[in-house]
C-alpha cells in the first residue's frame, strides 16, 4: 500500500524538477537563448532527480516502487529535452529560411545595380569615344584660317564646333571650310522642308560663320542620290528640283532666321552629279543625299 504522502512528495519533486528546468510558469519558448540555457540545465535535472530518488525510496517503501518513480521522472525529463530539442531546430529552420530570403534578394538587388553601373560606364565610354574620334578630332583641330583679323586662331577652340551634332562633318577642303550634313537631318525623304534638328543645327553653324568668318562668301549645295522622283514629280519632277529646292530652303533660313548677310551666301543644286562614292547599297545612296555649307576663300 502506497503512503498518502507519496502523491505530495511526488508533486514537489516534479514542480522542483520543472523549477530546476526552467520549464515551469513563463514558456521557454521565448528565445533561442533561452532554450539553449534550458538544455545545459538538463544535466542538473539528472543529478536533481538523483537526489531526490533517495527520498521517494524511503517514502515509498521499497526499491521497486522506486524504480517505478525513477523511470516516470526519467520520461518527463527526456520529453522536456525533446520537446526544447525540437522547438530549437524549429526556430533555427525559420530563422535560417528568413536569412535565405534576405540574401536573395539583396543578391538581386546587388546584380541591378552592377548592371546598371556597367551600363552608365558603356554610355559614358561610347561618349567619350566620340568626343575623342580621330575622324572628328582631325576635322575639327586641322581646321585654321588666314583671316589677318584672326590672327591664325585655330578653330579647335571654338567650342560651337564640338557642340555640333555628331553625324555632321567638318573639314577643310581647297575651296574653304566645309559643313556636311546628311539630308536625313535636315529633311523628310523626297521633301524640302526643313526640321527642327535641322534649324537648331543650322543655328550654331550660322554662329560660327559671323563669328569666324564675317567676310567670307557663303556656297550652300544640295545633293540627291540617283533615284528617280516619283511620289513628289508633282512639286520636284527632278532631282534637280529637290536638290535646288533643299538648298534654298537652308539658305532661306540663314538668312531670315539667323541673320546671315544675304549678299555673301547662295545656293547650288547639283541632283546625282557629285556624289561621294559610286556603290549602289543603301548606305552609299544614304551617304550621297547630302548639304553641303562651304565658307568659301573668297571675300565679299
Amino acid at each position: 500500500m502506497r503512503s498518502r504522502q507519496e502523491i505530495p512528495a511526488n508533486a514537489g519533486a516534479r514542480v522542483a524538477l520543472e523549477e530546476e528546468s526552467g520549464l515551469a510558469g513563463d514558456d521557454p519558448r521565448r528565445t533561442v537563448g533561452s532554450a539553449c540555457v534550458a538544455l545545459k540545465k538538463c544535466g542538473r535535472v539528472v543529478a536533481l532527480g538523483r537526489s531526490a530518488g533517495l527520498e521517494l525510496e524511503r517514502e515509498a517503501g521499497g526499491p521497486r516502487a522506486f524504480q517505478k518513480r525513477r523511470g516516470e521522472v526519467k520520461r518527463r525529463h527526456l520529453f522536456i529535452c525533446w520537446v526544447v530539442s525540437i522547438w530549437i531546430l524549429g526556430g533555427t529552420g525559420c530563422s535560417m529560411s528568413a536569412v535565405k530570403e534576405q540574401n536573395r534578394r539583396l543578391k538581386e538587388s546587388n546584380d541591378r545595380l552592377i548592371s546598371e553601373n556597367n551600363r552608365l560606364e558603356e554610355e559614358l565610354a561610347a561618349l567619350q569615344k566620340k568626343l575623342s574620334s580621330p575622324d572628328r578630332v582631325t576635322e575639327v583641330t586641322s581646321l585654321k584660317t588666314n583671316d589677318p583679323g584672326r590672327d591664325g586662331a585655330r578653330v579647335d577652340a571654338d567650342k560651337d564646333l564640338l557642340l555640333l551634332d555628331d553625324e555632321v562633318e567638318v573639314r577643310k577642303t581647297p575651296q574653304g571650310v566645309t559643313f556636311r550634313v546628311p539630308d536625313r537631318i535636315f529633311f523628310a525623304l523626297g521633301q524640302a522642308t526643313l526640321s527642327v534638328r535641322g534649324q537648331r543645327i543650322l543655328e550654331k553653324v550660322a554662329r560660327i560663320i559671323d563669328r569666324d568668318y564675317p567676310n567670307r562668301l557663303i556656297r550652300v549645295e544640295g545633293h540627291t542620290d540617283d533615284t528617280p522622283i516619283r511620289k513628289v514629280r508633282h512639286l520636284y519632277p527632278t532631282n534637280w528640283e529637290l536638290s535646288t529646292a533643299r538648298a534654298c530652303t537652308v539658305v532661306r533660313f540663314l538668312v531670315e532666321r539667323c541673320n546671315v548677310n544675304a549678299h555673301r551666301i547662295y545656293p547650288a543644286g547639283f541632283s546625282y552629279y557629285r556624289p561621294t562614292t559610286n556603290a549602289k547599297s543603301p548606305a552609299a545612296k544614304s551617304q550621297n543625299r547630302r548639304v553641303e555649307i562651304t565658307v568659301l576663300n573668297e571675300t565679299t
